[in-house]
């Protein structure tokens, strides 16, 4: 055989060969593929069941172009389209906004036919003007009284280093929601918009914002004339005037961050009004970002003071390429951050925005999401509309909804531990030393895979001992539920067994006396510093339950019992997670002892579930009051760049307070998770998350192959050819 027919050959091998190498498939039956409906579409619940995809739609399509796109987005199982089409966050047609309406009534009444629900995009205070380098107008230029300023009159105008949606040249500024003109604008395209029949308005980067340069990041905006006279109005002074004004001792800096909070509320409840006096059924969705840590302190879009003015929120976190640096350490925290979000949404959905960048990571994700209460939003980024494969999707949207009755449908955390999540402590007591003196800044699993600093992501000493605490209650495969204040008069309800304070350090009376009731059948566990402020950050002479405790803050005790009180002077928490998130394994392994024998000796508690599972296998049982089922994440074995769980094989037993007993029979066997339920004689998983991956790490692989080819080839030839010249 010659040369040139072996060459031929080994690339027709390959070739061959290429779509079955590397194939990650896991075995488990596969659903029948369904679509979305119009029954499904008016079913009033559609946020509650979302499946989001953003679709790539423009103002001047055909009907033909509009339903070609629209079929394709019903054929991969979404059934909420976020429709961005520019309207609003564009200068150039923030006054001539007729073509994008009209636009959005064509693809709606489209989108309508097919089942699909429509929710559009639209800026809050940003304000995008495209090449104004080259223009003769722009927000800065024309408007410059709508924008927000620090103290010294900057203006919050940025350009491509703001980041990836700024391209160069353009001009990104950022509005006071207090500017008249602007207001009376932006009121008017809801009002628009709200009549074309789309399902719901989102809202997104409804933000003060805080950073200006690289040398002035906590300016606490805005301090222009249109903000600084409501806050006069409304308060008879004038605003912290000097950055030293900026403490949490200062009663007016208290005022003024209230004042923040108050005014994007304000914003929102407007828009509420307007749209829903046009359209009763339209929704108000959302868009914050990092609503776990400070940033909604620092932005003023606090998800738990905006939570009566919108009807669901969108929880973006992270950039592109996150998930795949994620480790089992930080798939821990998502699942935390997941739990704070659905405590802070209460009885609204919540939606998480997260980003991935191939089949693999995107899997572990909606696991992470799904499997714990979310509802997933299907991209890669860093664009809304991209995906990590059309065929992907369609695969894990027809999962999610041939299990919608399992995610979705009126299921609560069987007999849970409720742990306390305070906003007021976040804010009013630690947000300032958080964000100047942090707890963590860099090292162990965060470097090179969560950028910045952690404490943004988290938010001080309270949320500290919060996430340590609820991981190691998530790792002792404890039913676990997160909590605010507006869970507090149905604890019996929810049927809560054990309450926990994590460093609550802001109470109020009404929380106190709750806790009280609570504590008159059942225990609770406090830690750190809880009670000793009062909601606005004003320290107390004393414990707010210092009798309830047994004990005051001034003495040294370690741990206190008093009837159903067990009081923990030092932050549990806190510390098992700084050694979690720098690999401390033995260090935490002899905090979780300990905090477990305090709950069976001290507390007399023991959680209801036995299992051989993996810490990583993290789980939680659900009751209907009449069915249980169990959700299973799983993130065992997964690392940096290799977002592949370990199959896991586990029993599982549960026992619940009327001493009713559950347990398989069977091993449970998944990799990415699944649903558990009990069929009347015994626990079975009745649903794997499975999805048949391509790994398309293949095509780098042929392209390396074929190139190094291709090389030989001419590399053969030029040898061939120099040879027979030199001949000649």
């Amino acid at each position: 055989m010659n040369s040139s027919k072996s060459i031929t050959l080994a690339i027709i091998l390959i070739l061959i060969n290429l779509p079955t190498l590397n194939n990650h498939s896991i075995s488990m039956e596969m659903y029948p593929i369904t679509t979305t409906t119009t029954a499904e579409l008016s079913n009033s619940d559609w946020l509650k069941s979302a499946r989001i995809a953003g679709g790539d739609f423009w103002e001047d399509m055909t009907d033909e172009e509009v339903r070609e796109k629209v079929q394709d987005l019903v054929e991969q199982n979404v059934n909420v389209l976020e429709l961005d089409i520019g309207l609003i966050h564009l200068y150039e047609t923030f006054f001539n906004p007729d073509i994008y309406i009209e636009a959005t009534e064509q693809i709606v009444e489209i989108a309508h036919e097919e089942g699909l629900a429509v929710v559009e995009y639209i800026s809050g205070f940003e304000i995008i003007t495209e090449k104004a380098n080259r223009k003769d107008h722009s927000v800065l230029m024309d408007h410059p009284d709508w924008l927000q300023q620090d103290l010294e009159g900057n203006y919050a105008v940025y350009g491509s280093e703001l980041g990836f949606w700024v391209e160069r040249g353009d001009e990104s500024a950022w509005v006071t929601p207090l500017a008249t003109e602007w207001r009376n604008q932006y009121l008017s395209i809801i009002a628009e918009l709200a009549a074309t029949g789309v399902d719901g308005i989102y809202i997104d980067i409804p933000y003060w914002k805080m950073w200006y340069s690289d040398t002035n990041e906590y300016t606490w905006g805005s301090f222009d004339a249109y903000t600084i006279a409501e806050f006069e109005n409304r308060y008879g002074h004038s605003p912290p005037q000097t950055e030293s004004e900026f403490s949490l001792s200062n009663p007016i800096f208290i005022e003024w961050i209230q004042f923040r909070i108050d005014i994007v509320n304000e914003f929102f409840e407007e828009v509420s009004n307007i749209a829903k006096g046009i359209n009763p059924e339209i929704k108000i969705i959302a868009e914050l970002w990092l609503a776990q840590g400070l940033h909604g302190l620092y932005s003023g879009a606090d998800p738990y003071f905006l939570y009566e003015y919108v009807d669901a929120i969108a929880h973006e976190f992270g950039i592109k390429g996150d998930a795949k640096a994620m480790n089992e350490e930080l798939w821990l925290y998502t699942v935390i951050k997941n739990l704070i979000y659905r405590a802070l949404d209460f009885e609204h959905p919540s939606w998480v925005l997260d980003y991935a960048d191939e089949q693999l990571d995107s899997t572990v994700l909606a696991a992470a999401n799904i499997l714990f209460e979310g509802n997933f939003w299907e991209t890669k980024g860093p664009e809304m509309s991209d995906t990590v494969g059309l065929d992907y999707r369609k695969q894990l949207f027809n999962w999610i909804q041939s299990n919608n009755q399992y995610l979705y449908d009126s299921w609560e955390v069987m007999e849970p531990v409720a742990v306390y999540f305070s906003p007021q402590t976040r804010n009013f007591v630690y947000s300032l030393n958080a964000s100047q003196e942090p707890i963590v800044n860099s090292g162990g699993v965060i470097d090179d895979q969560i950028w910045e600093s952690y404490d943004e992501y988290i938010g001080g000493h309270h949320c500290y001992d919060l996430f340590g605490i609820t991981a190691m209650l998530l790792q002792s495969h404890t039913p676990v539920k997160i909590i605010t204040s507006r869970h507090l008069p149905y604890l019996d309800a929810l049927d809560v067994q054990m309450l926990v304070l994590p460093d609550v350090a802001a109470l109020n009376t009404s929380e106190m006396d709750y806790i009280h009731d609570f504590a008159t059948t059942k225990p609770v566990i406090s830690t750190a510093l809880t009670s000793l402020y009062f909601h606005n950050g004003t320290q107390r002479t004393d414990f707010g339950l210092e009798t309830f405790f047994g004990t005051n803050y001034a003495s040294t005790a370690l741990l206190v019992n008093n009837e159903n009180s067990t009081y923990i002077r030092k932050r549990i928490g806190e510390e098992y997670w700084r050694d979690i998130l720098f690999g401390h394994q033995n260090d935490a392994s002899t905090k979780l002892s300990y905090f477990l024998e305090v709950l069976s000796e001290q507390v007399n508690y023991s959680s209801p579930i036995t299992t051989n599972a993996s810490p990583y296998t993290l789980l939680n049982p659900y009751t209907n009051s009449t069915d249980i089922i169990v959700k299973i994440a799983n993130f065992k074995g997964t690392s940096k760049n290799n977002q592949n769980p370990d199959m896991v094989k586990f029993f599982l037993e549960i026992n619940d307070s009327g001493n009713n007993h559950f347990e398989t029979l069977d091993e449970i066997q998944l990799t990415f998770g699944g649903i558990v339920y009990f069929n009347g004689s015994s626990l079975v998983l009745v649903s794997e998350l499975y999805l048949d991956l391509q790994d398309t790490s293949w095509i780098i692989w042929f392209f390396s192959i074929g190139s190094g080819i291709v090389l030989i080839i001419i590399s053969s030839a030029s040898f061939y050819y120099i040879k027979r010249k030199k001949r000649n």
